[in-house]
């Protein structure tokens, strides 16, 4: 059994007990993530700092077998640059994960999966409507003292036109306390406004709405917007979660739409909480490391706790952008309890990360250095969720003209309205796939720059 502090995120799931840091040193809580900019080092050469990549993607990566013949450290000029050459013929082999492995300060990893700590304005985005929509505003953030609001389009930043998820991370900037930008956005009724906000040191709130909704004849539906598998959603969890079982409450949605992922452990606790009751002693999810070290595989088994429910319908709302970690709860949970999906695809992350140090150079490499697979060995979804019709999936849109939360937005109608008459609602299953929610996938040269930019697609 394991139960390490692990992450999974868009393509990673770490796992702190299973790696070690390089050269000896210790090895960093694992979480999940992708792409990163590395930052500057401030002990060592960028010799070292290339050397210390390739060693650790020759070991630990999960398709070792595939890194370029030939590679050194002189392959390429930066860490970062070898890092994206080493994943590349993974990535053309279509192993969409690979490419996800990512190089962050150790600093700036640490702030994130223990808080959900970023430098950044506070938004999340997509293409849409000549510009970038919004998706979602973070609670205390500047960008929503500066008026940003959910659907909303930001149409450009410092008088430079934005479209996508590239033109954005390249006129907002680095990610860098202070720093300021002026966005022109348009407002849902068609005016404009302008306004120059300073990025701040954000933290992110992994459970910004829950409620329970009124069905006749039972205790109410719990719906949670669960943002980010972060250290600081395990007491939310388990406080919600013992309000649930004190009310009986046997139906949930679960809106995991804008949740790239992060710890394993919190993956661990959601699934308990879930799955602990009806599915104790059971395989959860297995983990599997590439052959030379096969001898570090295994399982976790599913674990009653308190505040465990028992639930007779799970829907879960997801799009593109749910990734990972969440991928690993519904996955993990389909084999045992009655899931559905409402909404589009998963983005399609059955792998996940460790995260290894190098003290001297600041930087921690988080390759993929391990396969995620259910108790029925499924793991053969970078194409994503659901797989051969299982669980089930309603389409539904991410219905920018309502909040998060409302009833009336399209993705929680058709999960209060599957819940209500068990099938999707006519026509849902019909509609064709929607835009990815976050845009990992609009160019093969574009990566996230900030495990907030990975994690849950904000600036």
């Amino acid at each position: 059994m394991i139960r390490h502090a692990v992450s999974l995120t868009m393509c990673v799931l770490l796992l702190s007990g299973c790696g070690g840091g390089s050269g000896g040193e210790s090895a960093p809580p694992p979480i999940g993530g992708g792409g990163g900019g590395g930052g500057a080092a401030t002990g060592c050469t960028s010799l070292q700092e290339r050397q210390f990549v390739l060693s650790e993607m020759r070991t630990k990566y999960l398709y070792n077998d595939l890194l370029p013949e030939g590679a050194t450290a002189s392959s390429r000029s930066t860490a970062q640059e070898l890092l994206s050459f080493l994943v590349e013929p993974a990535r053309v082999q279509r192993k969409r994960g690979a490419r996800f492995s990512f190089l962050t300060t150790i600093a700036e990893d640490n702030a994130f999966i223990q808080s959900g700590a970023f430098a950044g304005f506070g938004f999340g985005s997509r293409p849409e409507g000549g510009g970038m929509r919004i998706t979602f505003v973070v609670q205390g953030s500047p960008a929503e003292a500066a008026g940003f609001e959910r659907g909303q389009v930001i149409l450009s930043i410092n008088g430079q036109p934005v479209t996508n998820s590239s033109e954005l991370q390249q006129a907002a900037g680095p990610p860098d306390v202070g720093l300021q930008r002026t966005f022109r956005i348009r407002r849902l009724d068609g005016s404009e406004f302008e306004v120059t906000v300073a990025k701040a040191e954000v933290d992110t709130v992994p459970i910004p709405t829950h409620q329970v909704f009124a069905q006749p004849g039972t205790p109410g539906i719990a719906y949670i917007d669960f943002r980010a598998f972060i250290r600081t959603a395990d007491t939310a969890l388990n406080t919600l979660f013992q309000e649930f079982r004190e009310a009986g409450i046997t139906d949930y949605v679960i809106d995991l739409r804008y949740n790239g992922g992060g710890l394993v452990s919190t993956a661990e606790l959601l699934g308990d909480l879930l799955g602990g009751l009806a599915a104790q002693g059971e395989v959860y999810y297995q983990i599997r490391f590439n052959p030379a070290r096969s001898a570090l595989n295994e399982e976790y088994r599913f674990e009653p706790l308190p505040q465990t429910v028992m639930p007779a319908r799970i829907v879960f709302i997801t799009s593109r952008g749910s990734a990972s970690a969440s991928e690993l709860l519904l996955n993990g949970l389909e084999p045992h309890l009655e899931v559905a999906m409402v909404g589009d695809r998963t983005f399609g992350k059955p792998v996940g990360q460790e995260g290894f140090d190098s003290t001297a150079c600041g930087l921690r490499l988080r390759p993929i250095s391990f396969d995620i697979a259910n108790a029925d060995g499924r793991a053969d979804y970078f194409g994503g969720l659901p797989v051969d019709g299982a669980p089930v999936l309603c389409r539904a849109a991410d219905d920018l003209d309502f909040a998060l939360g409302d009833p009336d937005e399209a993705s929680l109608r058709t999960a209060l309205d599957y819940l209500a008459t068990g099938a999707c609602p006519t026509g849902t299953l019909a509609m064709p796939a929607m835009a990815p929610a976050r845009a990992l996938e609009e160019a093969p040269t574009w990566l996230p720059r900030t495990p907030a930019e990975f994690y849950i697609g904000a600036y």
